[in-house]
């Protein structure tokens, strides 16, 4: 699945959690207003804690069902850093340590806020659980039905900014 994190990772699927804590930005009828401040608040350099950022995989085929669960670390993945910066426009850097061989990707990409969730390249979104100080907590989620069976994971991200 090393592959699976380096593709994802690098077309940015970052996903919704099923799982939310009170999200910084409420919900209500006027989110314009938290919108801008959590555009606001995300602002910079964010450094992603591939110690503790971690993955679950579930996939059903043919009646068996397999589980995984690891951090990003335990993936290969050494360095994440996603750069928000003003105008919607993001960089994310991720470096990958493949047996010794050190890979390092940047992508750029385009960014919207919709309430606590931030939409990037108008397709994959990472909602924002907490953002509390220098401490950011992402999390993201993606099902995918198969004709013979179901692929799902989330991802939960603790960033902290720079």
């Amino acid at each position: 699945t090393k592959t699976f994190i380096a593709l994802m990772l690098s077309f940015v699927a970052l996903m919704i959690s099923c799982k939310k804590d009170d999200p910084v930005i409420p919900d209500g009828t006027d989110t314009s207003d938290e919108q801008h401040d959590l555009a606001q608040l995300i602002l910079g350099t964010w450094d992603i804690d591939v110690n503790v950022s971690t993955m679950h995989e579930e996939e059903s085929f043919n009646g068996e069902t397999v589980i995984e669960d690891y951090t990003l670390l335990e993936e290969g993945m050494v360095e994440c850093q996603f750069i928000f910066r003003e105008g919607g426009k993001m960089t994310m850097i991720t470096v990958y340590d493949e047996n010794g061989q050190i890979q390092r990707y940047a992508d750029e990409l385009n960014y919207d806020i919709v309430d606590n969730t931030i939409v990037l390249d108008g397709s994959e979104t990472m909602v924002v659980t907490s953002i509390e100080g220098s401490r950011m907590i992402l999390d993201e989620h993606q099902t995918t039905t198969y004709s013979d069976g179901v692929y799902s994971w989330d991802m939960h991200l603790v960033c902290d900014k720079q």
